[in-house]
């Protein structure tokens, strides 16, 4: 048995702003077992002693906040901590796949010592039919020279939810690379902190997504300078559709000691409909001289003479909206490993239809992946 409650303060902005926007932080309905739920507190989430996190993972900030991160560790049905030597590559991905319908919840933990690298995939999936709360909590520790590449894929529909929450610690020389792809979910929380604590550190991370009708998404980055000549790129796209909602926060917080740094937020959205909601909270922080920082948003939706131009080669603005959410999918098909590929193109067939499912196959296949060999 489990009981239903409510996160609190989930991917919240480290600076907040005017409380009438509700754009500071979002909450998420999710299950506690009841043995779990005996130990939450009445006013809200007590997080439990962590002791499945190795040490030297345990001070890593986590992007969706106290109460997600709280409730993940606590319930987490599947756990995993994998150390990479230094001077190694791993030579099998870290793969973490959550199914909506058995509500899986994982806690997983990387550590890549010095000049180490590894692939990480995190899917949070559903079917057709499925209802629950999948949820992720991936913790990163990058030494000196590490490299990470991590993936995120929510395939997700009506009912389903996902909370995903990342933490990452990097050295000097480190580097993180995210590759982050939300093409459904009833409602979809992803929050991301990045501590840039040694000198050249570097994060870059690319946010694809497709909101429609009844959907969420709310995405939180928090990217904190400290190292000197440390970098951040963030770049953002994505389709709102019908009454479709979707929050963005983006922080980069240039501390004081960061000489040097540079750190930069974009951001393309296309508003296909009357009812969309679309929020943007760009913030750069700065306590520091000699950085940089800038932030940018195109945000708009197709013009009177972009539809008659269309209409004059036969495409009406549904065909558009259309084209533009293949272009996402066809896009995660194609840019993430094969594993993932096979779930964005059985999870295109049941949610847009058979010509797209068909458009993301060749995606994929034209990107060298055979899905044939991908297990069911």
């Amino acid at each position: 048995m489990s009981d239903l409650r409510t996160l609190q303060h989930v991917n919240a902005a480290p600076a907040q702003t005017w409380n009438w926007l509700k754009i500071n932080e979002t909450a998420v309905g999710v299950p506690v077992p009841a043995d779990v739920a005996a130990q939450v507190d009445a006013d809200g989430w007590q997080p439990l002693v962590n002791t499945d996190v190795p040490e030297q993972a345990q001070g890593v900030l986590m992007g969706a906040g106290t109460q997600a991160t709280g409730w993940i560790d606590a319930c987490a049905t599947q756990r995993a901590t994998v150390t990479v030597p230094a001077a190694s590559y791993a030579e099998e991905p870290v793969l973490v796949f959550l199914d909506a319908a058995q509500g899986t919840v994982a806690q997983t933990t990387v550590v890549l010592e010095e000049d180490a690298s590894a692939q990480v995939l995190v899917c949070a999936l559903g079917r057709e039919t499925d209802a629950g709360t999948t949820g992720s909590a991936l913790r990163l520790v990058l030494a000196d020279g590490a490299e990470a590449e991590v993936d995120l894929l929510v395939a997700q529909g009506p009912g389903q939810r996902h909370v995903d929450d990342l933490g990452a610690a990097l050295g000097e020389d480190a580097r993180l690379t995210l590759r982050q792809y939300v093409l459904g979910s009833e409602q979809a929380a992803v929050g991301v902190a990045v501590e840039l604590l040694g000198r050249n550190a570097a994060l870059d991370a690319n946010l694809r997504y497709v909101t429609r009708a009844a959907e969420a998404t709310d995405v939180s980055y928090q990217s904190i300078h400290e190292g000197r000549k440390t970098r951040t790129d963030i770049v953002a796209a994505g389709v709102i559709t019908g009454d479709g909602s979707k929050v963005l926060r983006a922080t980069i917080d240039l501390a004081h000691g960061c000489k040097g740094a540079e750190g930069s937020e974009a951001e393309t959205v296309v508003l296909a409909g009357d009812q969309v909601v679309n929020k943007t909270l760009p913030v750069i922080l700065c306590s520091e001289d000699d950085v940089a920082g800038n932030h940018g948003a195109t945000i708009g939706s197709l013009s009177e003479e972009q539809l008659f131009y269309l209409a004059c080669r036969g495409l009406t603005e549904e065909d558009a909206t259309g084209l533009m959410t293949t272009a996402i999918v066809d896009d995660a098909a194609a840019s993430l490993p094969a594993e993932a590929a096979a779930a964005v193109v059985e999870w295109a067939r049941w949610s847009l239809g058979p010509d797209a499912a068909e458009s993301a196959a060749t995606a994929a296949e034209l990107a060298g992946h055979d899905l044939e060999e991908v297990p069911a």
